[in-house]
């Protein structure tokens, strides 16, 4: 019976992501792919339990790391990996149904947040991580790429902004497996058709402004930008994999546009625009 019960499975979803964070050490670079999924386990407790079943899992892999670990180690980990899960708890009180525009969007916030709190406390360690990233590139490509000082203090926005996207991979699959084995999730819509929430469009668009506008190309204005466009980015993609929907050849469509993206990164600031638009026109529903 107790292994049937809530708290069992919530201590053993907080100890598996916890054992992969300090398993480097036991298990080699064989744990590092295992890395990207430690947030999978709190998403499927948050989305399938209550708030207290959440508690208990990130009580029990924060205990799990500060013994096997350090109390440093553990503070990052709850940051990087379960606090978004608590925002969806947040999300789903006296809720029937979430979305993932707005779980995404909240995500993104609090990361931004986050992000202000280190830079205004942690300047120079943020700035020696930079440096630090910066040799450990030349060394992996064995050329000594230079990186303008500008782009150095965006790194560690670039690798907030990718976590973002990881986190909605793991979102994606934790609402997934829900509803293969329970036939039911509290997550109502599907990906592609996410709808970024406005508040949210115009707080990003108030970021812009100073920058384009104003040409006030502060480093911390310009990285809040980066880690807020995540979830508008994502919104512009599912158009556009809407669109190759109803098109012939969308496949190729969507292949010739990853190849652009992928040679042209620039480019993916067309796709960010057209999540922007999409709040206004709302183009999938023109095409319905």
């Amino acid at each position: 019976m107790f292994l049937k019960s809530n708290i069992f499975i919530s201590i053993l979803a907080g100890i598996v992501p916890a054992l992969i964070t300090v398993g480097y050490k036991i298990f080699g670079p064989l744990i590092f792919f295992f890395s990207y999924f430690t947030p999978l386990p709190f998403f499927l407790v948050s989305l399938k339990f209550n708030y207290f079943s959440l508690i208990i899992s990130i009580f029990s892999s924060i205990l799990f790391i500060i013994l096997f670990a350090s109390t440093n180690t553990a503070i990052l980990f709850f940051i990087i990996n379960a606090l978004p899960a608590l925002i969806i708890s947040f999300e789903k009180l006296n809720k029937k149904h979430i979305y993932y525009g707005n779980i995404i969007s909240k995500i993104a916030i609090c990361k931004c947040l986050i992000y202000f709190i280190i830079s205004f406390f942690y300047s120079k360690n943020i700035e020696e991580f930079s440096k630090a990233f910066h040799k450990n590139l030349q060394a992996l490509t064995k050329n000594d790429l230079i990186i303008n000082d500008n782009i150095l203090t965006l790194i560690p926005s670039v690798i907030i902004a990718s976590w973002i996207i990881i986190l909605v991979l793991n979102l994606i699959i934790a609402k997934n497996l829900l509803f293969k084995y329970e036939k039911s999730s509290q997550i109502k819509d599907k990906l592609i058709d996410i709808i970024i929430p406005n508040w949210f469009i115009i707080l990003f668009i108030l970021l812009l402004l100073p920058i384009t506008v104003f040409n006030l190309n502060f480093p911390i204005l310009i990285s809040a930008a980066i880690i807020i466009s995540i979830p508008i980015t994502i919104q512009g993609l599912t158009i556009l994999h809407f669109a190759a929907k109803k098109i012939n050849y969308g496949n190729f469509f969507l292949y010739s546009l990853y190849g652009l993206i992928f040679f042209i990164p620039i480019s993916l600031s067309i796709v960010t625009a057209l999540g922007i638009l999409d709040n206004f026109y709302n183009f999938r529903k023109l095409h319905k």
